[in-house]
C-alpha cells in the first residue's frame, strides 16, 4: 500500500549550516547564493515527491545529501538525479522520490532517509546512495565514518522487500545506468 498526498517527510535536515560554511557564505557571495538555494530545493522535492507517491509505474528512490537533492545546480532538477532521471532512457525508473537532504551524513540516511523509504510501502526497482561527504568535513564525524557506512550498507541491504532490490555502493554516478551495472562492485 502506497502512502497517501500526506506522506509527511522533510528535504531539510533541521541542522543549521556549519562554522565553516556559515563563515565561507558571508565572505562568498557565490556561497551564499549556493546556501540559499537548501530551503526551496527541499520544498521542490518534496512536491515532486507527492506527485511522484500519486503516479504509477516503476520507481526511483534517491538517498544522499546535497548533490543528490542537486544544491548548487541551476534547478533542483538539474543535479545528478534529475540529470539522470531525464538522461537515463528506458534503463531508469520514471517516477522519482528523493529523499535526500543537505548537509545530510550516513546517519541521517540510517535515521530519516531509510525509515522514509521502508515507509513507502513499495520495492522500489532502483535505490541510489551518495552519501559520505559531509561526513569526512570533520574530524570527529570522519572518526565514526567507517562504522556508520558499514551500518548503512547493511541497513540497505536489511530493508525488507517482496523480492530483492538491488543496491550498489559505488562512487558518484554516471550518466547512465548500464554503467552503473558494469560496476565492478557485485549487486547485494
Amino acid at each position: 500500500m502506497m502512502p497517501g498526498p500526506d506522506f509527511e517527510y522533510s528535504n531539510l535536515s533541521g541542522r543549521p549550516p556549519g562554522p565553516v560554511l556559515r563563515a565561507l557564505s558571508h565572505l562568498l557571495r557565490g556561497v551564499r547564493d549556493v546556501q540559499n538555494q537548501v530551503e526551496p530545493y527541499a520544498a521542490r522535492w518534496g512536491q515532486a515527491n507527492l506527485s511522484a507517491l500519486a503516479a504509477d509505474g516503476p520507481l526511483w528512490v534517491a538517498l544522499g545529501d546535497s548533490m543528490t537533492q542537486g544544491v548548487g545546480a541551476s534547478d533542483y532538477d538539474r543535479g545528478w538525479v534529475g540529470q539522470l532521471q531525464t538522461s537515463g532512457g528506458s534503463e531508469i525508473p520514471g517516477r522519482l522520490i528523493n529523499l535526500a537532504s543537505s548537509g545530510a551524513r550516513v546517519g541521517d540516511v540510517l535515521d530519516r532517509q531509510l525509515p522514509a523509504l521502508a515507509a513507502l510501502g513499495r520495492r522500489p526497482e532502483l535505490v541510489t546512495v551518495l552519501i559520505g561527504s559531509n561526513d569526512l568535513i570533520r574530524p570527529r564525524h570522519r572518526k565514526a565514518f567507517p562504522l556508520h557506512s558499514g551500518d548503512c550498507w547493511q541497513n540497505c541491504r536489511e530493508v525488507r522487500w517482496s523480492r530483492p532490490c538491488p543496491i550498489r555502493p559505488g562512487q558518484q554516478p554516471w550518466p547512465t545506468l548500464s554503467l552503473l551495472q558494469r560496476s565492478a562492485i557485485p549487486a547485494w
